[in-house]
């Protein structure tokens, strides 16, 4: 819980101030598609960090001596009742099925070591089913653009689960007991309370900023809510020459064995002082200087001068 529920709910307010992406949500609104890229990764990942969940689950006793395999047996009940929760709610979506799993093994994690088997199918299947449904809501009612899920599967399916290893942890439902439903109801509300405030302490600044991401959520446009603090400028002793990195113009090139030559756009008179800062430089292949697009200085002719 205190991994999974608090990284939730810290990043609930990165996500607002954020805002959505541009063209996400239309002023009529409209809601604009944005599939995954690729299928294949997004399940390699997925079963990447499922494999992975049974070192941090089982290898959460730190010595070989109090390994559990209650806790192995648990962490895969729980997998497989949100892959199962997540492929109905979710109608044979991929990106429902594929974190399914994660979305039980999250909600799993706090009551691995002392729930039953079948307390642990139960509490993955509601975490799947949970995560399916609050996506859908944030996404498409609230308009939270939440890109990968982030308070849904580890915020809420992380609360859930501290609230289920006081249900299910109990011995009236097979559990081992020693946990009781009001503590671990009010251990989990602290902790969402920690994370939220910590979040906008970390995220939020200021309240004009929490002012112009609300206004910008409920107009259903693009986040402008931007820092009109002025551009960084580079210091002289980083770039040698200010000028030369702003308004540095295209010189002429000549390919080997290329008749035309590309001049430059720019005009005479912003090209002349930076081309006489730049050095000559050498055209691939060819290894002759290229002569600079800067005006030559007409040199005084030795005949007028006697």
């Amino acid at each position: 819980m205190v991994v999974h529920a608090v990284g939730g709910w810290i990043a609930l307010p990165a996500v607002l101030l954020l805002g959505a992406r541009r063209g996400r949500y239309a002023r009529n609104g409209q809601i604009s598609a944005h599939p995954p890229s690729s299928i294949p990764f997004l399940a390699l990942g997925a079963w990447i960090l499922i494999v992975g969940w049974f070192g941090f689950n089982v290898m959460s006793a730190q010595r070989l001596e109090n390994i559990s395999g209650l806790v192995a047996i648990n962490s895969l009940m729980a997998m497989v009742g949100g892959t199962v929760a997540a492929l109905a709610a979710g109608r044979n979506d991929p990106g429902f099925v594929h974190n399914g799993p994660l979305a039980g093994l999250v909600a799993v994690c706090a009551g691995s070591d002392v729930m039953h088997p079948l307390g642990a199918l139960v509490v993955g299947a509601v975490a799947g089913g949970l995560f399916v449904v609050m996506f859908t809501l944030t996404q498409n009612r609230w308009k939270i653009d939440d890109v990968l899920g982030v308070w849904p599967l580890h915020g809420l399916c992380g609360a859930w689960g501290g609230l289920a290893a006081g249900i299910f942890g109990s011995e009236a439902l097979g559990g081992l007991g020693g946990v009781a439903f009001a503590s671990q109801a009010v251990m989990t509300a602290l902790g969402i309370a920690v994370a939220l405030a910590g979040g906008v302490l970390v995220y939020g600044g200021s309240s004009s900023r929490w002012a112009c991401a609300w206004t910008t959520r409920k107009s259903s446009t693009a986040p402008t809510c931007r820092s009109t603090a002025s551009p960084r400028r580079p210091s002289a002793s980083r770039t040698g020459n200010w000028q030369a990195v702003v308004r540095r113009p295209r010189v002429q090139s000549r390919c080997a064995g290329q008749a035309g030559r590309r001049t430059s756009k720019t005009s005479a008179s912003r090209r002349e002082p930076v081309a006489a800062a730049m050095p000559a430089r050498v055209a691939i292949g060819s290894g002759r200087p290229i002569a600079s697009s800067a005006r030559k200085t007409p040199q005084p002719n030795s005949a007028h001068m006697a």
